[in-house]
């Protein structure tokens, strides 16, 4: 009779993101099915976002590799999260649920009552995570975006 072991998880960290994480983070979400990128998911506007929202979006490490992320931040009065995701090989082990309350919890002590996550239509994997984690998905809303265009600098 042979019996199988299972395979020893992986030791992760997690820490605030930096600006140095973009390569690996980018090609995370290249390959998790479900994460939306634009043309502005680049080194320098993530820095920008980074130094906007100091302390909530987060990184999961092993073996010094990106295997997880949450771009976290606020407007001063409601919270939003974008590019969850977490590598394939250790999905299903609470390492999303771990980001989303990390992220969550930081919003919280800054006085972030509400907060609201954006999930492509399609992808239903993602649909049932928040639904699994108690969010609602509002049908009582419809999401418009401006044209993608060069910004403009404002005239002094």
């Amino acid at each position: 009779m042979t019996t199988s072991k299972k395979a020893e998880s992986p030791t992760v960290s997690i820490r605030p993101m930096r600006a140095g994480d973009h390569s690996q983070a980018l090609a995370l979400w290249k390959r998790s099915k479900g994460v939306g990128l634009r043309g502005d998911d680049t080194p320098a506007q993530l820095t920008a976002y980074l130094k906007r929202n100091p302390g909530f979006s987060l990184t999961a490490l092993s073996e010094g590799k990106v295997v997880g992320t949450i771009l976290g931040g606020h407007d001063g009065r409601r919270g939003t999260m974008f590019h969850l995701a977490v590598d394939e090989t250790l999905r299903r082990r609470g390492l999303g649920r771990q980001l989303v309350d990390l992220c969550l919890r930081k919003l919280e002590r800054a006085g972030i009552p509400r907060t609201h996550v954006m999930v492509i239509a399609t992808n239903r994997t993602g649909r049932r995570f928040w639904k699994q984690m108690g969010w609602a998905e509002r049908h009582d809303l419809a999401l418009f975006s401006s044209p993608f265009k060069k910004v403009r600098p404002a005239k002094p």
